[in-house]
């Protein structure tokens, strides 16, 4: 029974890896994406369980299970794209201190991000791709009642202003947060993040140019041979469980005979 449970932990971990690179790929030319990474661990001795209706059965302990660790979240910085639309934001770290976030809202939660596709709706309420709300400092929802795409001007830390007389409108709020809690972000959905209480904030040094996005950080060449070698460990793994799962029936037989 051992061989069988090494190879259907084999096509979990596998699974996991085909999901999340999948997934990458097709995220690849989504603004702002960043990209996630599986990590494997395998564990020399644990115990298996079969839970039901009727509580937990111990199976006993088996050797050599490999099963996803974790998830990682890879934040380096996608590449400008040039659009030269007035709402189209790319943020540029200007250090590897930190990770600078547009901070926006959604049913009274706040998250965080880099998907600088912005529009106005049909309140003049700032709005991100996903409609989710665009903050200000003061964590109020950035309404430009009165203006249109062309009179305004967004510069490098995040004011909005007016064209025409350079007066300040509002400003978007920016979060930096530290790059040593970046794992304390929680992914929602493909494209942005909730935050935790052990998530740090921190001043940092970005500078925001207007009418550029950023592009997936997703290394395509790279995907595709993620995906081809969890294909083929898939495989792999459940050719043994097939194997293993003959043999016992093969055993099974002569005894019953």
């Amino acid at each position: 029974m051992s061989t069988v449970y090494t190879g259907l932990s084999g096509m979990l971990a596998n699974e996991m890896c085909l999901n999340t690179t999948g997934n990458n790929i097709a995220n690849s030319v989504t603004n702002g994406y960043k990209s996630d990474q599986t990590t494997e661990r395998v564990f020399e001795e644990v115990i298996l369980n079969r839970i039901d209706d009727t509580g937990r059965t111990p199976l006993g302990s088996y050797h050599h299970q490999v099963f996803t660790d974790e998830v990682h979240t890879d934040y380096s910085q996608g590449f400008p794209q040039m659009t030269n639309k007035p709402l189209d934001i790319f943020i540029d770290d200007l250090n590897g201190e930190a990770v600078t976030f547009i901070t926006v809202e959604r049913n009274g939660e706040e998250l965080l991000i880099r998907n600088g596709h912005l529009k106005l709706d049909v309140d003049h309420n700032l709005v991100s791709n996903g409609n989710l709300y665009t903050l200000n400092n003061n964590g109020e929802r950035i309404n430009l009642s009165g203006y249109n795409m062309n009179e305004i001007t967004i510069n490098g830390q995040g004011q909005i202003l007016d064209t025409i007389t350079g007066d300040v409108i509002d400003e978007i709020a920016m979060s930096s947060v530290s790059g040593d809690t970046l794992d304390t972000l929680k992914k929602v959905g493909n494209n942005s993040f909730a935050f935790t209480d052990e998530t740090e904030f921190i001043e940092a040094s970005f500078n925001i140019y207007q009418g550029f996005l950023e592009s997936s950080n997703v290394n395509l060449n790279k995907e595709m041979i993620d995906l081809m070698t969890a294909q083929k460990g898939y495989s792999m793994n459940a050719k043994t469980f097939q194997t293993a799962d003959s043999i016992r029936e093969i055993e099974s037989n002569r005894l019953g005979s």
